[in-house]
């Protein structure tokens, strides 16, 4: 097979959005797919071209021989390409790339107008429910962020897996929740968690502190504290 008219960003396009909507498909196999698609596109996008495995394993980022013989072997059931193996085992396979024009109209349909599909597709953000227990902000409708105070119960809960004290995780979500979390009385805190081990940290240094005071003798001047 020849050369074909292959536009570049039309054609990625095409796939990210078969690859939003393909529910088979997993990373492995976009990383392979694109892998494939830069050795095509060294080709001048002649199609039926050479590939090499270990080439498209180190590319594609896939470390094992089975995980890269699957992915490609589904990549050519699912109708991304051909693949070709030679007759000899000493030679490379051939790949050739398909066309994925069929589902444009899919695209421009579900994008509306064909002006768009580009700028929609890049923008396109997969739908994560944010947890609060390890994330101190959330984007709102607007785009813009919000700081996420936790709860006693999430402090709580924090304090417990660190191994701090119940007593301290309550000293520490009075004080922060008083003056409306934030740093120093000025700055929003963003990771509370951080907070949380600085506290504790502080918290710790202070009784080390009491303790070296406390093991002096009563006649004893502290030469640890300034004069």
């Amino acid at each position: 097979m020849g050369k074909t008219s292959v536009n570049y960003i039309r054609h990625l396009a095409l796939f990210f959005y078969c690859s939003d909507n393909d529910g088979r498909m997993r990373t492995n196999h976009i990383s392979l797919y694109l892998a494939m698609f830069r050795v095509w596109n060294q080709n001048r996008f002649h199609n039926h071209f050479r590939v090499s495995r270990k080439r498209l394993m180190h590319t594609s980022k896939i470390s094992t021989g089975a995980c890269y013989s699957k992915c490609i072997n589904e990549l050519a059931d699912w109708g991304y390409i051909n693949y070709h193996k030679p007759e000899n085992k000493m030679d490379h396979p051939y790949v050739t790339i398909l066309e994925l024009s069929y589902f444009e109209n899919f695209m421009n349909e579900d994008n509306k107008t064909h002006g768009k599909i580009v700028e929609d597709i890049f923008a396109f953000e997969p739908k994560t429910e944010l947890k609060t227990a390890h994330i101190n902000k959330q984007i709102n409708e607007k785009g813009k962020t919000e700081n996420i105070t936790p709860s006693q119960e999430e402090v709580s809960a924090y304090f417990r897996s660190a191994g701090y004290g119940e007593k301290e995780a309550k000293k520490f979500f009075s004080h922060y929740e008083a003056n409306g979390w934030l740093q120093n009385g000025q700055t929003p805190i963003r990771v509370w968690q951080a907070a949380a081990d600085k506290w504790v940290l502080n918290a710790r240094d202070q009784r080390r502190e009491r303790r070296n005071h406390d093991d002096l003798p009563p006649n004893l001047p502290n030469y640890g504290a300034p004069l």
